[in-house]
């Protein structure tokens, strides 16, 4: 069973060995990461978790409401959303959207970003680093945004990375 768990920042690796110690083997980790270029001299390159602090954690013993009673105390452990045991079908469909969206390294494409259909959105990479901007228009090769009032046409194969605000 699928579970959603909120962590503390900079403790995930700790919680991650908590959470196999306590299950051994059988515990799988989803973590939708991006990665995106970060604007210097050197080609440096920031890897960025999708969900912030959030992680989907799949164990079959993830079913016993005992057991993750006993979780709350884990060592990074923020909480545990409650809902997991009714929208198991909309976890694993989106589980399975991000999957479908990664590159051979794993890392999700803008493509998924795409195909959220936003209306609002701020720009991760490029000149317009951290712009919010509104979607007036889209097709499938270019992207048209306003920014304060002023219209900008994009391509969308110019590599810029924006995510939803």
């Amino acid at each position: 069973m699928w579970v959603v768990i909120k962590y503390k920042k900079n403790q995930y690796c700790s919680l991650s060995k908590e959470l196999m110690n306590t299950f051994g083997k059988g515990v799988k980790f989803y973590k939708p990461t991006i990665r995106f270029e970060k604007s210097s001299i050197k080609k440096k390159f920031i890897n960025k978790n999708l969900l912030d602090d959030y992680v989907f954690c799949f164990h079959k013993k993830l079913e016993n409401f005992h057991l993750i009673n006993v979780l709350k105390n884990l060592r990074g452990l923020k909480e545990i959303i409650n809902g997991h045991v009714f929208n198991q079908k909309e976890i694993s469909n989106f589980i399975k959207m991000c999957k479908s969206y990664e590159d051979i390294d794993g890392f999700i494409t803008q493509d998924f970003f795409d195909h959220l259909q936003i209306t609002k959105g701020k720009f991760v990479t490029g000149p317009l680093t951290n712009l919010i901007f509104d979607v007036v228009s889209r097709n499938s090769k270019k992207l048209k945004i306003s920014i304060n009032n002023k219209t900008i046409i994009l391509n969308k194969k110019t590599g810029y990375i924006y995510q939803p605000v």
